[in-house]
């Protein structure tokens, strides 16, 4: 597994907003071509991407986000990847500006690639990534800035209700976290 640390100068909730943002992949990540949200089930978003390097693959990878803390991958179909997985897990930075972001990609390209070239290959590909997220972060669509600052991310959340009171005729009605409070008759 190759690992990389890389310090954003962006909030922890602008660098998920992007990161979490598979649809955009082609549009930022280098040597991405193309990438396709196939499907979508809660924090899991499977997605195609096409890759060119020396050769184009395609990859469908599977996405788990975690809000704000970080984005998990894990190959789910490639007719040239035994394994692609990896991890991108996000902290403030010590300082109190700007993002951690530490990657962690483990890759098998079969028997045919020595594991030497893959490391080097993930390694390049973590520095390039890298460069590219710090570059995505100063040209962030203001969407991705707005729904960070909102905190929501555009994403509805459902609001907790603690307590609701209701006038009926004969007497309010009091809901107080899950229990109902009647007036006696």
């Amino acid at each position: 597994m190759i690992k990389s640390v890389l310090n954003v100068n962006a909030a922890r909730d602008v660098v998920f907003r992007i990161l979490a943002d598979y649809g955009a992949y082609a549009s930022w990540v280098p040597g991405c071509a193309r990438s396709t949200v196939l499907s979508t089930t809660g924090t899991r978003a499977e997605t195609e991407l096409v890759l060119e390097g020396m050769k184009t693959i395609t990859v469908v990878l599977a996405f788990d986000a975690t809000e704000n803390q970080g984005v998990r991958f894990e190959l789910v179909k490639s007719a040239d990847l035994k394994n692609y997985r990896g991890e991108y897990r996000l902290m403030d930075a010590a300082s109190g500006g700007g993002t951690v972001v530490i990657a962690e990609i483990e890759m098998d390209a079969g028997a045919m690639v020595p594991r030497f070239m893959v490391d080097r290959i993930v390694k390049k590909a973590l520095e390039d990534m890298g460069k590219a997220l710090h570059a995505r972060v100063k040209s962030a669509p203001p969407q991705v800035e707005a729904a960070a600052a909102a905190g929501h991310g555009g994403h509805k959340r459902k609001r907790r209700r603690v307590l609701q009171i209701a006038h009926t005729p004969t007497g309010p009605r009091i809901w107080y976290v899950g229990r109902l409070y009647e007036p006696r008759k």
